[in-house]
């Protein structure tokens, strides 16, 4: 089903329950679908997996859902607000790029160490060394690897 068309789907439908297995969209569609007076039973994927029979369609996987929500003792997500979604994006994107820029120091020293340069751990270390090792005076690393490493740096 198009998004529009599922929309169309909660718009048109008498206030129920619509029940959903947690994913990249899951607060979405839930506050798109308490918009139309619904009420959303989300659960985690690896809640539902018991209740999917046979092979891996939408067909089995919405069948797996709807007896997955009717479970005694089944435990459902809170759904989100914008506010608490965007906080939690601008978290997890924050982590990801201090990993990110963690893993691009470390290559940036790797790659460095290989032709003999070496760089002391921390931030400070590798700003200086970097402006160093890229500079025209610098003669520790070929011109190819000083424009690999401004593009990295940049």
């Amino acid at each position: 089903m198009s998004p529009q068309k599922t929309k169309e789907l909660l718009a048109n439908s008498l206030p129920c329950v619509v029940a959903m297995e947690g994913c990249a969209s899951f607060h979405y569609w839930a506050r798109t679908a308490e918009s139309f007076g619904h009420e959303v039973k989300g659960m985690a994927p690896k809640k539902v997996k018991p209740y999917i029979s046979n092979q891996k369609t939408d067909a089995n996987d919405a069948v797996g859902i709807a007896v997955a929500s009717a479970q005694l003792g089944m435990t459902f997500c809170q759904v989100k607000t914008l506010s608490q979604q965007n906080i939690q994006a601008i978290q997890t994107s924050r982590k990801w790029f201090d990993r990110a820029t963690t893993s691009l120091g470390n290559h940036i020293r790797a790659l460095c160490f290989e032709y003999g340069a070496t760089i002391p751990f921390g931030k400070k270390s590798l700003r200086e060394s970097i402006s160093y090792f890229i500079s025209p005076e610098s003669s520790h690393l070929p011109i190819p690897i000083k424009q690999l490493l401004m593009i990295l740096w940049q």
